[in-house]
């Protein structure tokens, strides 16, 4: 299964409260994958200098598999494969490799 190496966090959506954003802090627009229909990805904006969340931004992209049962999603995966080299994005998106289809079926794996 998954490894004991892995960094997860899960953000359990319908318990959470609101979380303060920096100023300059947007969402995540999301789009159908390049090449996989299923997934969706997009942009987030994150500052460079994590002391001072107002200092200049750059680009970070992110994925999402979705929950496979959305009627009975209750929240999301936030997955770090750890590194170096290892890539949240592309683990993400082979979330089926990684988790059981009942963990797959109740959160969105980002």
């Amino acid at each position: 299964m998954v490894s004991t190496f892995l960094i997860l966090l899960a953000v359990v959506a319908s318990t959470a409260g609101p979380v303060a954003a920096a100023p300059a802090a947007r969402g995540i627009a999301w789009t159908p994958c390049p090449g996989d229909s299923t997934a969706q990805c997009g942009t987030l904006s994150v500052p460079i200098d994590w002391a001072d969340p107002a200092s200049a931004r750059i680009p970070m992209a992110v994925a999402r598999r979705p929950a496979t049962d959305p009627a009975h999603r209750i929240g999301t995966l936030v997955v770090n494969p750890g590194g170096p080299g290892g890539s949240g994005y592309d683990f993400a998106l082979g979330a089926d490799g990684f988790f059981s289809s009942a963990l797959r079926a109740r959160f969105d794996i980002v």
